[in-house]
């Protein structure tokens, strides 16, 4: 799935970027980005987006590629509401929808690499979810919405 991403980014050349940018193609308009920093991740500046940075679908295709992880944290909070990975897995890519969203934010711990937040009511739990794309999904916050 992220090599569908990547084949739609075109040069710095074709788009006049300057060196070390690139153009995403089909992400709410024109979004600046570095390729990939030193984790392999696709970072995307900040600003002040109202829209998802990554595309849901793209998401839960990866998720459902088996392509994705929990953070730890995002284990830990989920366990403690009653969930496992199955849950975490079936609201994201069953029940989550691009209404849920919420907010788009800059990571704290890596500053430039964005994260999703949704929204959504699982199983009679309000939930507060952060998502982003780093190769592969990744669930970052899986907890209670305070």
């Amino acid at each position: 799935m992220i090599d569908k991403i990547l084949a739609r980014t075109r040069t710095r050349k074709e788009r006049g970027i300057a060196p070390g940018g690139i153009h995403m193609a089909g992400i709410s308009g024109v979004i600046l980005a570095k390729p990939l920093d030193s984790l392999g991740s696709i970072v995307l500046p900040c600003f002040g987006m109202t829209k998802a940075t990554y595309d849901l679908h793209c998401v839960k295709g990866l998720m459902q590629d088996g392509s994705w992880r929990l953070t730890e944290s995002a284990r830990d909070t989920a366990t403690e509401l009653g969930f496992d990975d199955d849950d975490v897995f079936d609201c994201v890519v069953n029940y989550l929808e691009e209404t849920h969203f919420y907010k788009t934010m800059e990571a704290t711990a890596r500053p430039g690499l964005m994260q999703d937040v949704y929204h959504i009511t699982y199983q009679s739990v309000r939930l507060y979810v952060k998502l982003q794309i780093s190769v592969e999904a990744v669930v970052i916050s899986f907890k209670e919405k305070d």
